[in-house]
């Protein structure tokens, strides 16, 4: 029984790009999974408003997965994750710290992103 599970709906940031790893030409894809998140806050000493803000979730997918994603899916998607959580020690400048990812084991379109054409392109 596997009790690291991740589960997540949001919009992904960028176009999955498919990559090959160097050493074994392993099909990968990583994007980040902008998830919204509602927070109570007081305002003055009476009232509170309800707040939201995003957390960006790094998510990699490896093999057919990969393929799949880089080809189905694009910016602004809105999709469902369910994988597992991976942390890793990273070092930078002397500094060691923790990094994570969630590794997608599901990942399933809840909303296709479409433009809209009423506003107009910003260059």
């Amino acid at each position: 029984m596997n009790f690291n599970q991740w589960i997540g709906e949001g919009n992904i940031s960028c176009d999955p790009e498919l990559r090959f790893t160097h050493d074994s030409s392993r099909p990968v894809t990583n994007f980040n999974l902008f998830v919204d998140n509602t927070y109570k806050s007081k305002k003055g000493s009476e009232e509170e408003l309800v707040k939201k803000r995003s957390s960006r979730i790094p998510v990699v997918a490896w093999a057919g997965k990969a393929e799949a994603i880089s080809r189905n899916f694009k910016k602004g998607d809105k999709v469902r994750v369910v994988g597992h959580i991976r942390t890793r020690l990273m070092e930078k400048d002397g500094v060691t710290y923790n990094s994570f990812e969630i590794v997608a084991e599901e990942v399933t379109l809840i909303r296709r992103f479409v433009p809209r054409e009423d506003v107009p392109a910003q260059d």
